[in-house]
């Protein structure tokens, strides 16, 4: 760069002959001596400058020479003519009262900004920058590792440049601009050095080299001048990748990856920083191995249940199996949508052992699970369902419950030697399996029978129906459903057993029933051969007025109970909706009298403390003949009785109420019952004076 020398031009003029150079609106300096003579002892240091920045001659002396004999350096001098944005050799003028002096200054170009990289490719990248006014011309340095300093790569009229190198080079540049006025040239400051590089050339070699349950192992050929490698990963075989790695060595282990998913994965090299990354190398496809089987072993009579949770992209599983004397052999393959089996005709008293095996077919190539726990199954006797008491074996332990020490209507009203002992609570045999977790229902009464659901809290076994003599109160079958619901409901028209399931209901004949009681089996399977679907879901229901009526649980909003009239047609039965009644929350069972009242069993939750607790029956009294469109209202509660907690559906036999309980199948209930309670009709229904209305029972 050209050396600049400082010009001095001390200009002393009159005021009067300055009015052609200087504007006529400058300030005069502040009432003061005036003037006589004025001279610069010491010059600015800084008389170079880069575009933008402020002019700065804080350092100048400029002695003052007054009337009044006084000397004074002058600061408050005003300035004219400097111009920050104009590159090149500029004469500024500072004047204080009559005196003016000229200092020549040069601006130069200021410092590039904002370098980036706009593109590469495998052979050359491009530069750019801001661009800046009044510049001709932007010289390019690129480090230069043999001398060991920037040297000159080239010059741009624009603001871009083109450099090129070997694939993968790392570069670093600065740049500087150069403005030139009259043939003269000027140039900025180098801008601070910018790290590119060109792109590495695409990996090549990437292969799968292990798979596992969770984890996936790639490896790949080394990128000449590659800094680092990015691993891309999509997953089903989707085109919508995602970076889920960066390593400095040629192979990666994805650990994150689900089991038995396909996943698709690309690697791209990258040169000093992943900004600036090579080509996707060519995607490899693969899966990792099926989850290893979480095997369950049940015991039945003379037969085990395996049982599994479905395992993610299994497409097979494999079962093995030994006795006490043999190895382990393929006992049977299943396909994916099957986890569970049973295996009969076992020995009593042997001992068995199982594992499993899951299989993934994926493009054509199996993947393996790794093999499973072995379970171990000591073949015993199913116990008949139990028909003794869970809780309470005789009338002194019954009043020893706090049910009846602590619930006054409760102990007042409740029949001990009509009630009945609710079976299966020690252990129902289902199809062969003990259950130990069912939960009493639904209830109804036929001629014959009395008739309870239940079904099982474990989710293991199918839910049932136990069938007791209606005089003797004996235990006469047990029939196995074949739904694992909830059987909240049952009722009986004179023909057919109505079963609740989902949203629907199922017609059972009575013929069926007593086919059931006939065999006199440990249990029996019954077919629902018929299913009406309601719509809604059928929690309880009821017979009365030759209709069905069918209603929804809800424990935070009001439900609606519709009545259908039943219509047979050769063995064809359909439902018609007649009339429609909005019910309170939390309702579990209904019956109705045959003076036409109406008795709720509302319930929830087990114990005091819960959102919604709740037990006690409700009476109603419905204007059957102040009915709209099939609409009949409830009315207000007439009456409303305390009861132990959980109770379910009721029935009306004779001259009692019979109100089923859940509690005994839960060992954190409050007030828990083991028993269907009877209780005379009279101490529900209402005596001749009125009641007032009762809140909510829930202490």
């Amino acid at each position: 760069m050209k050396k600049k020398i400082l010009t001095l031009l001390v200009i002393l003029i009159a005021a009067t002959s300055l009015s052609g150079l200087l504007d006529k609106t400058n300030v005069k300096a502040e009432d003061s001596p005036v003037l006589v003579y004025a001279e610069i002892t010491q010059y600015p240091n800084k008389t170079t400058y880069m575009a933008g920045e402020s002019l700065d001659f804080s350092d100048m002396i400029w002695m003052g020479y007054f009337a009044d004999g006084t000397t004074e350096n002058i600061t408050d001098y005003k300035i004219e003519g400097f111009d920050t944005n104009k590159i090149g050799l500029q004469t500024v003028f500072i004047k204080y009262q009559d005196y003016m002096i000229g200092l020549n200054v040069t601006v130069l170009p200021g410092k590039i900004k904002n370098i980036h990289m706009k593109g590469n490719s495998i052979s050359h990248l491009t530069l750019s920058w801001d661009e800046m006014d009044g510049i001709q011309q932007y010289e390019i340095y690129r480090w230069d590792e043999t001398s060991g300093d920037f040297i000159l790569d080239g010059s741009s009229y624009t603001n871009q440049y083109t450099s090129y190198a070997p694939a993968g080079t790392i570069l670093k540049y600065q740049i500087r601009a150069v403005g030139e006025i009259y043939g003269s040239e000027y140039k900025g400051v180098f801008s601070d050095t910018f790290t590119g590089a060109i792109k590495p050339l695409p990996v090549t070699g990437l292969e799968v080299t292990d798979t596992t349950s969770t984890s996936i192992s790639l490896t790949w050929d080394k990128s000449t001048d590659a800094s680092g490698y990015l691993i891309y990963r999509s997953q089903d075989a989707s085109d919508s990748y995602e970076k889920i790695g960066t390593t400095q060595d040629i192979s990666y282990i994805d650990k994150t990856a689900l089991s038995g998913t396909g996943f698709r994965y690309k690697v791209s090299a990258y040169s000093f920083d992943p900004l600036f990354a090579g080509d996707y190398s060519t995607p490899v496809e693969i899966t990792t191995n099926p989850a290893k089987m979480k095997l369950k072993v049940k015991v039945g009579e003379q037969k085990v249940r395996l049982s599994w949770p479905r395992v993610t992209g299994a497409t097979s599983y494999d079962i093995y199996w030994k006795d006490s004397n043999s190895e382990f052999s393929l006992y049977t393959t299943t396909k994916e949508d099957i986890n569970s089996i049973i295996i009969e005709g076992l020995i009593l008293g042997e001992a068995y052992s199982f594992y499993g095996i899951v299989h993934r077919d994926y493009n054509g190539i199996v993947y393996d699970s790794p093999v499973s726990d072995i379970v171990q199954a000591e073949i015993v006797e199913v116990e008949a369902t139990s028909s003794a008491a869970a809780l309470f074996s005789d009338v002194t332990e019954f009043e020893n419950s706090s049910a009846y020490k602590d619930i006054e209507f409760f102990r007042n009203n409740a029949i001990f030697n009509e009630s009945i002992i609710i079976p299966g609570l020690i252990t129902t045999n289902v199809g062969g399996f003990s259950s130990t977790s069912m939960c009493p229902q639904g209830m109804t009464f036929t001629e014959d029978y009395l008739l309870i659901s239940a079904y099982d809290l474990a989710d293991e076994e199918y839910s049932v129906v136990y069938v007791l003599n209606k005089a003797t109160k004996e235990l006469l079958a047990t029939i196995v459903l074949p739904v694992m619901a909830h059987v909240g409901g049952i009722t009986y028209d004179g023909n057919h057993v109505w079963i609740a399931v989902g949203t629907s209901v199922s017609p059972v004949p009575i013929a069926d029933i007593h086919n059931a009681v006939k065999e006199e089996k440990a249990y029996s399977r019954i077919d629902l051969n018929t299913m009406i679907d309601l719509g809604i879901t059928a929690s309880y229901m009821t017979f009365y007025n030759e209709m069905l009526w069918v209603g929804s649980y809800n424990e935070l909003k009001s439900t609606r109970m519709y009545s259908y009239v039943i219509t047979e047609d050769e063995d064809l039965l359909t439902l018609t909706k007649v009339n429609t009644v909005t019910m309170p929350t939390r309702v579990q069972g209904l019956a109705f009298t045959e003076n036409g009242y109406l008795i709720l069993s509302r319930s929830c939750q087990l114990y005091k403390g819960l959102r919604g607790y709740m037990r006690q029956l409700d009476l109603y009294q419905p204007d059957f003949a102040d009915q709209t469109e099939g609409i009949i209202s409830l009315g207000d509660i007439v009456h409303t009785v305390e009861m132990p907690s959980m109770n379910e559906e009721i029935a009306i036999e004779d001259s009692y109420l019979y109100v089923n309980f859940e509690s005994a199948a839960f060992d954190n209930a409050s007030y828990q019952v083991d028993r269907v309670i009877a209780f005379d009709l009279t101490s529900i229904l209402p005596a001749e004076q009125e009641f007032e209305d009762n809140e909510s029972i829930d202490d």
